[in-house]
């Protein structure tokens, strides 16, 4: 079967299936276990009314009819055969709300007490369940809510996880009651009817642009692995896994004024907060591993970030919520910059190598040719293919990874918060991370409500003692130093 197309497969429960792509491969066989389970934690305040379960119950039905993939299945043949997404169409109204509500749980925990059940305890996601949202209030006597809503990596990125909470939590604060949302729900059931094939979103590969001809595609298969070979760094954070794993949270809000201020100052020297984010990394684990003045170890340092490859993509379906990034990496200096000058250099640099990956015509093919080697790849962390001998002018470097960097920038764009303040909801924080494997470690930036947000998802025990929590302390300490 095509990952092109979903295609009915038994007529009698009319469910549709499609193999999952490459990419969704990679993620789904680290699945078993949760690693790469995602979640997006949001606190806000609201009035009680517009969190009632009923309404809720609405609510979601709306997004996940939405966005089919949310309420699917997937199925391996036997002997660990090949992965499908299956769908089932609800049959009518009250069977989407009937499966809504199967997947909407309340509790009275809290921010803590939801992530750290979450990223340690039993996996609560499963190829049955590939969603489910929790409302929380801690004290009915407050009017603070905690919302959090749960996918596995397989079926999406960042991007879609925020845009489906910025949706639902737009449908709860409308002005229109719960039998009117009932009849919208209706009418998008009717109109999905005869269009899931069209509605449930093909694996992105399917949807990028590629070269065709024999000459062209050897030409993006030698630019794929001569990109690989540009991938240089040396340095890795000291793993040392004490005990059973333990993932822990760390977070560090700058206020508006001194998110004004690093605004400002990236501006001046003509970089992003993102671009600047990689100059911290870096620098704050030169401070950690050598101190301020060393600087024998002359190997870079690298990172690894995400790339949104929804703008490559030939429209085909009006869900967004689908899996659809690539990785690139950015390789700094590694010894502590002398100067903020030195540090500004940096930043620049990390600008430059973002932008020839995001702006290189060889992108897309790029990406599926990584979505390939990740899919075939027993072990993620195989070696990678090598150029013939020779292409080489060089033996090969080495090619380790510091850490990963999630950035997903200014959320205020995406949460519109004049959508929600007619309703008297009022957006305090949001967090989205994964659970993570065994010394297993994510960087995090945003800017959100107009103030920057640094955090840090980690397993405590997984690396040498105290090394983590000095680290943190050298990027945060970095802000001040370099950018305000």
């Amino acid at each position: 079967m095509s990952i092109k197309q979903w295609a009915l497969t038994y007529s009698p429960s009319r469910m549709l299936s499609r193999p999952l792509g490459d990419s969704e491969v990679a993620f789904f066989r680290a699945s078993n276990t949760g690693v790469g389970d995602m979640f997006l934690h949001i606190a806000f305040r609201s009035p009680a009314d517009v969190m009632l379960r009923e309404r809720v119950r609405i609510a979601w039905s709306i997004i996940r009819i939405s966005h089919p993939l949310l309420m699917s299945k997937v199925r391996v043949e036997a002997d660990g055969g090949q992965a499908k997404f299956c769908f089932t169409p609800p049959t009518d109204v009250q069977d989407t709300l009937d499966e809504a509500d199967r997947v909407l749980f309340y509790r009275n925990s809290s921010r803590e007490e939801l992530m750290s059940n979450y990223l340690n305890g039993p996996r609560t996601l499963s190829n049955d369940q590939l969603s489910y949202l929790v409302i929380s209030q801690c004290d009915p006597t407050i009017p603070e809510f905690q919302l959090f809503m749960c996918a596995p990596h397989f079926t999406g990125d960042g991007t879609p996880l925020h845009q489906s909470t910025h949706d639902l939590l737009a449908i709860l604060t409308s002005l229109k009651s719960d039998i009117e949302l009932k009849h919208d729900l209706k009418d998008l059931l009717e109109w999905n009817g005869a269009r899931w094939p069209t509605i449930l979103p093909p694996a992105f590969e399917s949807r990028l642009k590629n070269f065709t001809s024999p000459f062209s595609r050897a030409i993006c298969k030698v630019n794929f692995l001569q990109a690989q070979q540009r991938e240089i760094g040396n340095h890795v954070l000291p793993r040392q896994q004490r005990a059973a794993k333990r993932t822990w949270f760390l977070e560090h809000t700058f206020s508006e004024d001194q998110t004004r201020a690093v605004l400002a100052t990236c501006k001046s020297r003509g970089v992003s907060v993102n671009n600047a984010v990689f100059a911290l990394c870096s620098a704050a684990w030169a401070k950690t591993r050598h101190g301020e003045d060393a600087d024998e170890n002359i190997m870079p340092v690298m990172m690894y970030s995400a790339i949104n490859l929804r703008p490559f993509l030939i429209p085909s379906t009006p869900s967004y919520w689908f899996l659809s990034i690539t990785y690139f990496t950015v390789s700094l200096p590694s010894y502590a910059p002398k100067s903020a000058s030195t540090f500004w250099n940096r930043a620049r640099l990390a600008k430059r190598q973002t932008s020839k990956a995001v702006k290189s015509p060889f992108l897309p093919a790029r990406a599926l040719a990584m979505a390939s080697q990740r899919a075939s790849m027993p072990d993620p962390q195989a070696i990678k293919p090598q150029l013939p001998p020779h292409a080489r002018v060089d033996p090969a470097a080495p090619s380790r990874a510091l850490l990963g960097v999630s950035l997903m920038g200014n959320l205020d764009v995406t949460y519109v918060r004049e959508k929600y303040e007619r309703s008297g909801v009022e957006l305090i924080s949001v967090t989205g991370a994964s659970r993570q494997k065994e010394g297993g470690m994510l960087f995090l930036a945003h800017t959100f409500g107009g103030r920057l947000w640094l955090q840090l998802c980690w397993d405590e025990v997984g690396f040498a003692e105290g090394v983590i929590e000095q680290w943190w302390k050298s990027v945060v300490s970095a802000v001040g130093e370099y950018m305000t």
